[in-house]
């Protein structure tokens, strides 16, 4: 190929912009320090076309063609380490984890704290990659159970629900307490029906889950969630037996939302007083609640019961928080 015929040189550095994707100049200069480069090695793909003014590849199968092996890759992901060091963090935290290692725990930790970030700030794709680098920078299965999860939920914000689904399976492989599996396994439930996939697997993993953690020490509004998703679950696909399920969940444990929700839904002979409860307790109950906020669920209600000013309403205020 045109590419193969260059000398070393170039095509390292080709390599190099091919990981990196867009490069400032100045980091590009940075990182072709570390390989042994210059910008003097990219003036005959320039004078060729197979680059365009700015360093960027001219067409995507160029970029592909400069990509080197896993082994090969690694130095590259060095020199962009040491190129953004002075950089966006998750950009350095990046390239170090893909790079030759070793990667200490304090490297994980960091990675998984500006994945978070980055999450919050609605960067799902940029904090799935960092995670998934994470992943597999540790050798720790809990770690590995951990980041996996994270990634996986990442995922599925972006509506990757599929490619989520792989990394949960494993997370509630690796998951080290029945406490942990229960987490994985409540999420995970909620990404197989948006996915389009049967309910009843996640369903009973869930309830199996949920059978074998009286014996563990587990958060109480994390169990409070777990049978409030399972009665979720239940609500979009059978009322009646959303209603039995709630009849079982434990004294002492409260998953508010659900349960009432199922009673309004399926018109039961108290389903009005359960509308009353979920209207006065809405604000001091938010915690103690499945995946579904009460508030996006409140609005269904609105809508079956046919209020539709005041549905209006609620979505105006739910909107503007």
């Amino acid at each position: 190929s045109m590419i193969a015929r260059y000398p070393a040189r170039t095509r390292r550095a080709l390599s190099l912009l091919a990981v990196a994707g867009t490069l400032a100049p100045a980091r590009r200069a940075l990182a072709f320090a570390e390989i042994g480069a210059s910008a003097a090695d990219l003036e005959q793909p320039l004078l060729e076309g197979v680059l365009v003014e700015g360093g960027e590849f001219a067409h995507p199968l160029l970029c592909a063609a400069a990509m080197v092996g896993e082994q090969e890759l690694q130095p590259l992901h060095d020199a962009l380490a040491v190129a953004f060091a002075d950089g966006p963090r998750d950009r350095h935290l990046l390239h170090v984890l893909r790079g030759t290692g070793p990667h200490p725990a304090t490297v994980i930790d960091e990675a998984q704290s500006v994945a978070r970030t980055l999450f919050d700030r609605g960067r799902f794709d940029d904090s799935v990659a960092l995670l998934v680098a994470a992943r597999g920078g540790t050798t720790d299965p809990s770690r590995r159970s951990t980041l996996g999860f994270e990634a996986g939920r990442a995922m599925a914000r972006a509506g990757r629900y599929l490619d989520a689904l792989s990394f949960f399976e494993r997370a509630g492989t690796d998951a080290e307490s029945v406490a942990a599996r229960l987490y994985v396994s409540r999420i995970q439930a909620w990404v197989e029906l948006w996915a389009g996939r049967h309910l009843q697997p996640g369903i009973a993993r869930l309830r199996a889950d949920l059978a074998a953690v009286p014996g563990e020490q587990i958060d109480a509004v994390e169990l409070a969630r777990a049978w409030a998703s399972l009665v979720g679950l239940y609500n979009v696909s059978d009322l009646r037996i959303a209603n039995a399920v709630s009849a079982e969940v434990p004294a002492g444990v409260a998953p508010f939302a659900e349960p009432l929700i199922a009673k309004c839904c399926a018109n039961t002979p108290d389903a009005a007083a359960a509308r009353r409860l979920l209207d006065e307790g809405l604000v001091d109950h938010r915690q103690m609640v499945s995946f579904y906020e009460v508030e996006d669920r409140t609005g269904d209600l609105l809508m079956l019961e046919g209020r539709w000013i005041e549905c209006d309403g609620w979505s105006q205020r739910l909107l503007e928080s």
